[in-house]
């Protein structure tokens, strides 16, 4: 357990059960890979898509976020997102968590449990055979629609490929334009035909119809995504 406090922020304890755990720590924690300050998400509602087990979420509430929608599809990765969230009963209150995926069409998914086929949703990859673990797939206008209708809304997507669909075309500019923050993870996994140049291409075109891009990385080896609401929207 490791107690984390950011300057003029909340202190939080956070479990570090194995090296994946580690990992993720030293990105969001130590790296600050997402820009997650007091300026960006403070009294700000933060969505949390791929929460994963809540070092981002846990993370926007000690910089003062005023909720946090945190949506996991893994069951193994959601119970130890509740352990992380009982661990800090102060700033638990401001969070929700939901054992659920993103995607573009909204339905139930089945978690694959051998390998990486089908689908990605939000992070879950799913199999054709209903044999695996049933979750809810909700549309980013669904997890929206989770949070009060006049809070400031900040958007994380670290959901292994699956950022393409839930981000995608047809996706409203009004619906993007709640978001004043969108960072992300962008992947690219060649043998399953997820990524690279033209989906990032069209990735970035649909965040720059209304927000100030940057991008961290390489197309063809995967990266970050940062996005300031331009201030005209």
């Amino acid at each position: 357990m490791r107690t984390e406090r950011l300057d003029l922020g909340e202190p939080v304890q956070v479990r570090i059960v194995d090296g994946g755990d580690e990992v993720v720590w030293s990105e969001v924690w130590r790296d600050d890979c997402y820009g997650l300050t007091p300026e960006t998400v403070g009294n700000r509602v933060l969505v949390d898509v791929g929460a994963n087990v809540g070092m981002t979420t846990l993370r926007a509430l000690s910089c003062g976020a005023s909720a946090v929608l945190a949506v996991e599809p893994d069951a193994w990765n959601f119970a130890r997102l509740w352990d992380n969230l009982r661990d800090n009963r102060t700033v638990m209150p401001r969070a929700r968590a939901l054992n659920a995926a993103a995607g573009r069409v909204p339905g139930m998914a089945f978690l694959d449990r051998d390998g990486y086929r089908d689908e990605n949703y939000g992070g879950a990859h799913t199999a054709a055979a209903q044999g695996g673990d049933a979750v809810p797939v909700h549309t980013l206008e669904e997890l929206v629609g989770w949070v009060p209708a006049d809070a400031e809304l900040v958007l994380k997507v670290d959901t292994e490929g699956a950022e393409y669909e839930i981000l995608h075309d047809d996706v409203p500019a009004e619906l993007m334009r709640r978001f004043a923050v969108i960072v992300g993870e962008f992947h690219h996994f060649a043998a399953r035909n997820v990524g690279g140049r033209a989906a990032l291409g069209r990735l970035v075109t649909k965040l720059a119809d209304t927000h100030a891009v940057d991008l961290f990385g390489r197309p063809d080896d995967g990266g970050l995504f940062r996005c300031r609401r331009y201030a005209s929207s």
